[in-house]
This record gives structure tokens, sequence and C-alpha cells, in this order.
């Protein structure tokens, strides 16, 4: 299972994380962490779970225009459908300014640019960071002691040219979630052959990893990380598979 793989490639808890007190403010040393990066995210918490309970990242950008900010509180203080095993240390709404210090200037623009304005017409931007620490009753290996969760009401392709290829001190995800939703509400794919690709293509912008649905096509350049068989979660519980970076020695 990935779980096994990416037991091997655990990280430290970042430093900014580990110091966080309620009331900080955000700090963009967020993006300095691994991020895993799930664009169409709706309430799926399978990322969290399997990059979090192997202790492989602690920070997750989590993008979706079509979940309201009223919808995500709603859904992290309820016990049926919060994270299990954790509790909010703090929530931080973080503005336009402090996610892209630089006014976005997009580069590439896709050729079905209406579409995606149509989608997001009736959508109410927002971001909100929420830090979680874990309970005294869960061990560690239940999960890393804490975790953040970046939330932003945008749409997920845009989002990652402006977010992670335009602004300085600003890694590549570390790993991407693609899960082609069909009538979900996307207005483009975001496996292959969709603009999300094209736009990683021409910034040379990759995570060196992906974890892609059972009804989605990985990126080219990707390759299954050998023996890792599936994932299940989502939605609906599709099965995932983990793929590496394979064009540039990622395993």
């Amino acid at each position: 299972m990935p779980d096994n793989y990416l037991l091997k490639h655990q990280e430290e808890m970042p430093v900014w994380l580990s110091e966080y007190k309620d009331g900080d403010p955000f700090s963009r040393n967020f993006f300095q962490s691994r991020v895993v990066y799930y664009p169409g995210s709706g309430n799926d918490g399978h990322a969290v779970r399997l990059f979090n309970s192997t202790h492989s990242a602690h920070c997750y950008l989590y993008v979706d225009y079509g979940i309201p900010k009223s919808t995500i509180i709603e859904k992290l203080s309820s016990p049926d459908s919060a994270f299990r095993g954790y509790e909010i240390i703090s929530k931080i709404h973080v503005s336009e300014a402090e996610l892209t210090p630089k006014r976005f200037m997009p580069r590439i623009v896709p050729p079905n640019a209406s579409m995606l304005n149509a989608a997001f017409a009736d959508a109410t931007p927002f971001a909100l960071l929420a830090v979680f620490k874990r309970l005294p009753s869960f061990d560690n290996q239940h999960g890393a002691e804490r975790f953040a969760v970046l939330f932003l009401a945008a749409d997920g392709i845009a989002t990652y040219q402006a977010i992670f290829c335009q602004q300085e001190q600003v890694n590549p995800p570390f790993a991407i979630k693609l899960q082609d939703h069909g009538f979900g509400g996307n207005w483009d794919r975001f496996g292959a052959g969709g603009f999300m690709q094209t736009t990683a293509r021409h910034y040379a912008i990759y995570p060196s990893y992906l974890l892609v649905g059972d009804n989605t096509a990985p990126w080219e350049g990707y390759s299954l990380v050998p023996g890792t068989g599936v994932s299940i979660g989502g939605c609906h519980a599709n099965h995932c598979r983990l793929y590496y970076r394979s064009d540039d020695g990622t395993s």
C-alpha cells in the first residue's frame, strides 16, 4: 500500500508549526513545508488521512470553489466529519495579499477561459487556515502531532499557477491528489490532457508525487510507484494509486 512506502519518506514537523500559538498570523512558511495540494477537494479528507498517518507531510492546500466557508467550518466542528483524533488549535482568515504578495499575473490563459469564469461566477472567495493538534488519547501511529490545512475557495487550476508558479520562496507541491469528478462542476480535467498539466509543463513546476484516482489519468512523466497497490478513499471510495516523477529521478 502507499502507506508503507510513504512511511519511509517522513519529514520532521516544520518549526513554524511546532511553535505555532493560537492568535499567531498566517506564515508563508506554510509553503516552505511539504504541501499536499488537492484541487477540487470537496469534503474529501483522504489526502490528509494518507499523508498525515505516514508523517510524510504536515501541510495541505485544499481548493474548491463549490464549498462555502460556512460548510467548511461546520464540517470541522462536527464530530461526525472532523478529522478523527484531532482538535483545532486555531482558525485563521487569510487575505489575498498574504497568499500572493505580488499581484498574480497569469502568463498562460486557458483556451476555454469563458467556462472557468462561468463556473466561478457564483463562488464567494475565501481563504481559511486551520491548525490541528492530536488529542492525548491518540499516539504517534495515528498521525502527526500537528498538521495544518489551508482551505481556499478558488479554482484549482488557476491556484496552481498563482501559488506555485509565481511566488518566490514557494516550493513545488510535495504531492497532488488528482481526482476528476465528472459531473462535479469542474470546467476542465485535473489529470492528463487538462490545462493543469499544461500549466505545470509551461512553468516546469512539478510535484514529486501524484495520488491519482481510478477515474483519472496521471500526467506524462510519472510512473506508478512499484509495489504500492491502492489507497481507498475519497467521496466515492475510489481506488487511488501513487505515482512518482520518473523523468527527474524522484523515487
